[in-house]
């Protein structure tokens, strides 16, 4: 485990967080045990793992929510089943895929009531209408609060399905709507007092029912973007994709992760390889041209990069985004809330996660054929930015200054 560079013997999970835990759990296992020439799966590592069936793909994952973690005590058990499908829901928006069915673990307190539980239930089943999806399957447990693990499967054309990666310097980064707005609907309700509902209601001449009635919405019933993230699909102008839940900046850092592997220049060390006959043989049997190598080669497994420095020389391309703050929508808005609920409306913005918008890159050539289609079947889009080679998430705002963005989010263990 030197490549994550902790002490397993000392540190505890809180220490390393969820990310460096993930890393963890895939290196312990072995990148080998996934490659397509063992049971046909393309990739494990993006929103959702791809299992290759031939004529088409079906996806998989799941995302686990904790009464304690995820479901404020002012949401309801409804909120709590609809919220619970819709998480899940999002990441198969991510791929473009169609959901096809969802299997639902729960544990469930033996006190909890029926008439609550029922309440939960209806949440779930009223989610799987929304997205037309069946309920096939699943598991009940007892345990000292509510967990829901849904797992949900979806399906793709084989030429239309969305990755992290893919994109190139020059596209243009896009979100499918407004971000920001379900951090200060929750930071709302966790600081609601008499003056600063008085203060909201003065600053933006709202009545007090519309203001609770639009922050509800953003909390009790978040849609994941399942028709959209199916038409960014079938064009091949969008380049990657992936959905905000954990904060923008920190979907943009693990887009630029990504994007790297994706993008290695690899490079063989001829004296070195010609002295080696199974590392020659290995190689020939998946190249024919030993001064190239296909990076998804590598990507699935079948190469990793500490079995094979003194052969490969392997040059990762740098890869960045510049997002400009004058283009993010209703950037006035969120700043005058964020300062009525003395919040950094950067945070807000980047760190904070929940807005279950897409966001994703697309050929800067055909982005107003683009935009033209998307918007006449969904409300507009955002062009909000771009890609560059700077290996940075780099915010330009509106003085013209450069800020530079860690890739910080909303992270289970640590936050």
């Amino acid at each position: 485990m030197d490549e994550l560079n902790f002490d397993i013997n000392t540190l505890k999970i809180s220490d390393i967080g969820e990310k460096k835990l993930v890393s963890f759990i895939t290196e312990k296992i072995g990148f080998e045990n996934f490659s397509n020439e063992f049971n046909g799966f393309k990739e494990i590592w993006d929103d959702a793992a791809v299992l290759d069936l031939g004529d088409f793909y079906l996806t998989f994952t799941s995302d686990i929510l904790i009464e304690k973690y995820h479901f404020p005590s002012w949401l309801t058990y409804c909120s709590y089943g609809f919220k619970a499908v819709s998480v899940n829901m999002s990441d198969l928006a991510a791929m473009g895929s169609k959901p096809v069915g969802i299997i639902i673990s729960l544990s469930l307190p033996g006190n909890l009531s029926i008439d609550s539980f029922d309440q939960l239930l209806d949440g779930i089943v009223h989610a799987c209408n929304y997205y037309n999806v069946p309920l096939i399957g699943g598991d009940t447990n007892e345990g000292n609060e509510i967990i829901i693990s849904p797992t949900v499967i979806g399906k793709n054309k084989k030429n239309e399905i969305l990755y992290k990666y893919g994109f190139k310097k020059g596209d243009l980064l896009a979100i499918t709507g407004p971000i920001g707005f379900s951090a200060l609907a929750f930071q709302f309700y966790e600081t609601k007092k008499t003056d600063l509902t008085n203060a909201l209601i003065t600053e933006f001449a709202f009545d007090e029912s519309k203001i609770f009635e639009d922050i509800l919405k953003k909390i009790e019933l978040p849609f994941g973007k399942i028709e959209e993230g199916q038409f960014l699909s079938k064009f091949s102008s969008v380049s990657a994709a992936t959905d905000i839940s954990d904060g923008l900046a920190s979907e943009l850092g693990e887009m630029i992760n990504e994007n790297r592997k994706f993008n290695q220049t690899i490079e063989v060390n001829k004296n070195v390889f010609n002295k080696s006959k199974s590392n020659k043989n290995e190689f020939n049997k998946n190249k024919s041209n030993k001064n190239s190598f296909d990076p998804n080669y590598l990507k699935n497994g079948l190469i990793t990069i500490g079995d094979y420095d003194d052969i490969y020389n392997f040059h990762p391309k740098n890869f960045g985004f510049r997002v400009y703050e004058n283009r993010i929508p209703f950037i006035k808005e969120i700043k005058r809330l964020s300062k009525i609920l003395n919040k950094n409306y950067l945070n807000v913005l980047f760190n904070f996660g929940e807005d279950f918008e897409l966001v994703f890159t697309v050929d800067k050539n055909n982005i107003d054929e683009f935009k033209k289609k998307y918007e006449s079947k969904f409300p507009p889009c955002y062009v909000i930015g771009e890609v560059t080679d700077s290996d940075l998430i780099e915010l330009e705002l509106m003085d013209g200054s450069t800020k530079i963005l860690n890739p910080k989010g909303y992270e289970h263990f640590k936050d």
